[in-house]
């Protein structure tokens, strides 16, 4: 630490990357590929790193030493980061490093993504431009989360898919893909399910006898391994963010049906009409309809999953290269459609406009990353600067209870109680009665049962930070944010074991919490510490 003008202690600046040894903000600028302003990551993605950082540590994947709960839905995401941070590489900086090469990775794939393999043509350009120039496939890629790794395997297993049905006999890979989609993102189980679910409906009976078998094999032995585990480890068949989150009922799918639709027709939809050429050509042209097969049931499988909370349509990512490929083949099937009635000069103009149609569409995803991403700087700053100043001032034993429980945790070292159940069991499985009528992965909690367990600093108002002095905040109501935080401070008991309590942060504002008190009432009424 180190004290500024004012006397104030503020953190050391630490230097992002061991390996490089740049500057943080020049760092983060080559990490976003120049696409976006460098940003704070996404609060979520520090849950992961936090059980990457103690696998890495030897404590095992745990949130909380001494506690196995699956929290997280990205096994080989967490493992693969587990590689850099035994080098003693940043894990942050790792994982935004890993998802720009998944990305790179993945525009190049959408140019080969139909077969046959020829030479790379202008006609293959189209979607991959439109994917490289899509700001949120940029911004997902670098804020810390495994959207860029499942993008990338589910191109991949779609282009094995495809490339296996222009053979004869079958030398095996999709099942693979899929089984490795499957450990990144549970999504990746349905489009196996609607990979074999299509060769189901196109073959009949021929598909196990010529390929499904070997796929089943590939999928299951590598699925099948890691559900073992899991049910040794954590006890549970499907990861404990799945009972946090998941439901079925008609609110849930209604939330997710309006997410799809949002995300086609508020996003400058005239550019999908590229997509309905394609589409009618899918009868014709069996590529083209495993593509629309298969984003169909993934959107299907969002909509039942009741979409994301998030901005920037980061559950429709992973399909961006099967939309952006219909979407080119759509264009093209336009211009041979005007090619009889136009000279070659007018099929260029052509050409210029269908160009010109998808540029209101890429703007419209600029907007919608930059907003995510200022949200993500503002929120995730500020999260970082509390967990720091907990940190200095609790001991390592302490337990604290909050919300958001990413960058918290990673950064304070702290117990921490997961208020909204991603990393708790018992309010994971605990009764969502309006399930799919409130915030997205937000709607479950138990404040009784959190009061019982008695953390010694609980941070209400989804971790209040606020730049009113102390002396008149103090004496203020104070929010409190979802079920968990409601509960607790309902409690008639509340008074006798918790004081208020604040920090002076290092920017000028406060941390406003409830600190425990074991003795019962304090005599002062709340103190900075």
């Amino acid at each position: 630490m180190v004290e500024d003008e004012h006397g104030r202690r503020r953190p050391t600046p630490q230097r992002v990357c061991r390996l490089c040894r740049l500057a943080p903000d020049r760092e983060r600028r080559l990490l976003a590929l120049g696409a976006l302003r460098p940003r704070e990551l996404v609060d979520d993605a520090y849950i992961s790193f936090r059980y990457t950082r103690n696998l890495a540590a030897g404590q095992g994947l745990v949130f909380n030493p001494g506690e196995r709960v699956e929290g997280y839905t990205n096994f080989l995401w967490v493992v693969l980061l587990a590689v850099p941070a035994l080098l003693g590489i940043d894990i942050p900086t790792a994982g935004q490093v890993l998802g720009g090469l998944c990305a790179g990775l993945t525009i190049f794939t959408t140019a080969f993504l139909l077969p046959p393999a020829s030479p790379l043509t202008w006609r293959r350009l189209l979607a991959p431009a439109l994917l490289a120039l899509n700001a949120t496939f940029a911004m997902w890629a670098v804020h810390g989360l495994e959207t860029a790794l499942f993008t990338l395997l589910v191109t991949l297993g779609v282009r094995a898919d495809l490339y296996a049905r222009t053979r004869r006999g079958w030398s095996g890979g999709p099942g693979v893909w899929w089984a490795l989609a499957t450990l990144t993102r549970p999504e990746g189980a349905a489009l196996f399910a609607a990979s074999l679910g299509y060769d189901l409906v196109r073959r009949r009976r021929r598909w196990l006898e010529e390929r499904g078998w070997v796929t089943l094999l590939e999928y299951g032995g590598i699925v099948g391994a890691h559900l073992a585990w899991r049910l040794g480890y954590y006890g549970y068949p499907l990861p404990n963010t799945f009972y946090a989150k998941a439901g079925l009922s008609w609110p849930l799918i209604r939330r997710g049906v309006g997410y799809v639709s949002a995300f086609f027709f508020e996003v400058h939809s005239a550019a999908w009409l590229l997509m309905v050429p394609a589409v009618l050509r899918a009868r014709r042209d069996a590529r083209l309809g495993y593509l629309v097969w298969m984003a169909s049931a993934y959107l299907a499988a969002v909509a039942v999953e009741g979409g994301d909370f998030f901005p920037a349509y980061r559950f429709v990512v992973p399909i961006y290269p099967l939309l952006y490929t219909l979407a080119q083949e759509g264009t093209w099937v336009v211009l041979r459609w005007l090619r009889p009635f136009a000279p070659a000069r007018a099929a260029r103009v052509a050409v210029l406009l269908l160009l010109l149609l998808w540029l209101p569409h890429t703007f419209a995803m600029r907007r919608s990353a930059d907003v995510e991403s200022a949200g993500g700087e503002a929120f995730t700053g500020s999260l970082k600067m509390a967990a720091l100043e907990l940190k200095r001032h609790f001991p390592p034993a302490t337990t604290i209870a909050a919300n958001p429980v990413g960058a918290l945790a990673y950064y304070s070292d702290l117990h921490v109680i997961d208020l909204l159940g991603l990393t708790d069991v018992h309010i994971a499985h605990s009764p969502a009665p309006e399930l799919g009528t409130g915030i997205a992965a937000h709607e479950k909690g138990d404040g009784n049962y959190v009061f019982a367990r008695k953390p010694d600093a609980f941070l209400v108002g989804n971790v209040l930070i606020n730049g009113t002095p102390p002396g008149i905040f103090m004496t203020q109501t104070w929010p409190a944010w979802l079920k968990s935080e409601r509960e607790f401070v309902q409690r008639p008991e509340l008074k006798q074991w918790y004081r208020r309590q604040f920090l002076r942060l290092p920017d000028g504002r406060y941390l406003y919490f409830l600190q425990r008190v074991e003795n019962g009432p304090h005599s002062r009424p709340y103190e900075n510490m």
